[in-house]
């Protein structure tokens, strides 16, 4: 079951990270970030069918967990991989086009956030490779965590016909 997450979730994450390259990119990965629900409800539903329908909804929120948590993992490594072997300027060349944007807007010129950037990037404080994609793993873990609770609900409904 993790490996359709697994796929899914570094597809998106792919997408992500070149979308400085290919801005389209950029609506593939909005689609799939907004169609993630529904696949972990397909895996969900599949599964609670296939068991006859007697697992509950405990136990499809536990199935999306560690579908969610395997299928990260690959994510984890794939993006790291991307981010420190085939891209490995692309975390501090986004800190610097933030910058470069914000000091172009006059309210966001010499504000607070704007300094912190410049300083993060003086003293080389921008996140590793390593440290922006573990991140991504925990982020994808927590919320993938809660839409399971609200998919386990939807895919453990029996429809009786009268």
């Amino acid at each position: 079951m993790a490996v359709p997450m697994a796929l899914y979730t570094t597809a998106i994450s792919v997408s992500l990270i070149y979308t400085d390259v290919v801005p389209p990119l950029a609506l593939l990965a909005l689609a799939l970030l907004l169609a993630g629900p529904f696949l972990l409800y397909r895996i969900q539903r599949r599964y609670f069918v296939a068991s006859d329908c007697t697992c509950g909804m405990w136990d499809l929120w536990r199935l999306g967990i560690v579908a969610i948590f395997f299928g990260t993992v690959f994510t984890l490594l794939a993006t790291y991989g991307i981010l420190e072997y085939v891209r490995p300027g692309y975390i501090t060349g986004q800190f610097e086009t933030v910058l470069e944007t914000y000091k172009q807007i006059p309210q966001l010129k010499d504000a607070e956030v704007t300094e912190t950037l410049e300083y993060a990037l003086k003293n080389d404080l921008i996140p590793t490779a390593w440290e922006f994609s573990l991140q991504m793993f925990v982020y994808t873990n927590i919320s993938g965590m809660l839409m399971g609770i609200v998919t386990s609900m939807l895919a453990s409904r029996t429809y009786y016909r009268h």
